[in-house]
Order: C-alpha cells, then structure tokens, then sequence
C-alpha cells in the first residue's frame, strides 16, 4: 500500500523525493564527514552540513566551493515561505563569499515537489519557483556573472536593442529587416540580461 504523503516525515520526504531530483540535476548525495576537506568535493551534495544556525538539509558543493544551501521540509508543507531558514544558514557560514552577510550565493527551498530559488548576492534579486534545482555546472556559470555590470550594460543599451528588435518583428519583408535580424541574434548579452531582469521581475516564473 502506497504511503499516504499526509504521513510522509521530513525524513522521509528527503529520501524518497529530494534526493533523487538532486542525482537527477547531477549532484552526488553524501553525508558530511567531519574529516573531508571541502576542496575533496566536486559536484556534491553534503547532509546535514554544519552551520553556526544549525545544520543546513544540504550544502551544494562546486569544486571546493560552497556555492548553495537546500531548506528541505515534509511534501505536506509549501516550501515558499521556508527560504528564510536557508538565508539563517547561509549567513552562519565560514566562507570567502560575504554578500551583505550571505556566505552562500544560491538558496533553495524544497518539499520534493515544489522548489524556490534566490540568488541572494544582489538585493533585487527576488525569490522564485523554478522546475528544479540548478546543475553543477549552471550554478559555477551563474557564479561568474556579473550582476551590476550587467545592469549597466543593459541600462546602456537596452533601448537601442528593443527599438532594433521592434523593426524587425513589425517588419516582414524587406532589406532593413534582413540587414538588422543578423545584428540583433548576436546579441546574446541583450537576450542574457533581458532574461535576468524579466525573472527578477516575476519570481513566479518557471
């Protein structure tokens, strides 16, 4: 007989649905061992890693690098509102990233089914649901943008690039059109940024 989820523990709830959409994403789940260096960890998701606020569910592990902390909690319960746990053990750890207090970058919060995401180095970086946790590799890219040089950019440029785009869409024959369209898909800073700005916008988003 099936297990009713309105029984499921915490615990439980980990095994069966967290971790297995960690290993999904990529991320090896192992214990934490008080004797193993952080720099041993490649692509890790380290139980019950310690803080100065408690153990945090899961610390995501980069190449030595702790770059996330997993807030898990029993499927019954919506995990939107738990970040603030995941921002607690952020701050309590010994890290060379300080972002106004967060010694981690990226916090998520999961009942297994349901996750929300927050990169929390920029203030106007919002919560969000998101399908998933991050891969390895998508969370070591995301470290190395550059979130104010960015908006910068995008402040710089944003209106010249749309004004571009807008003659292309309205258009659909001619030179200008065809001289412009190859312009503007090289663009790939514009679309990035643009994407940036529309998920701080709507922490919804998928």
């Amino acid at each position: 007989m099936a297990l009713d989820p309105s029984h499921e523990s915490e615990r439980r709830t980990r095994k069966r649905r967290v971790d297995p959409r960690l290993k999904q994403w990529g991320w090896e789940v192992t214990p934490f061992n008080p004797s193993r260096p952080l720099s041993e960890y490649r692509r890790h998701a380290i139980e019950e890693f310690p803080t100065a606020n408690g153990p945090a569910d899961y610390a995501l592990v980069v190449d030595g690098q702790l770059l996330g902390v997993v807030e898990a909690k029993k499927v019954t319960l919506g995990p939107q509102n738990i970040l603030t746990q995941a921002e607690r053990y952020s701050r309590g750890v010994q890290s060379d990233f300080n972002f106004s207090g967060y010694r981690v970058p990226f916090l998520y919060s999961t009942n297994g089914e349901v996750f929300w995401f927050q990169d929390v180095r920029h203030k106007l970086n919002r919560s969000r649901k998101v399908a998933g946790f991050h891969t390895p590799d998508a969370l070591r890219e995301m470290l190395g943008r550059d979130f104010d040089a960015d908006c910068e950019w995008f402040a710089e440029n944003h209106v010249r690039e749309a004004s571009a785009f807008s003659t292309v869409t309205l258009r659909t024959a001619g030179s200008s059109a065809l001289t412009i369209a190859p312009r503007i898909a090289s663009s790939r800073r514009f679309w990035r940024t643009t994407t940036a700005f529309v998920q701080i916008a709507s922490p919804r988003r998928l």
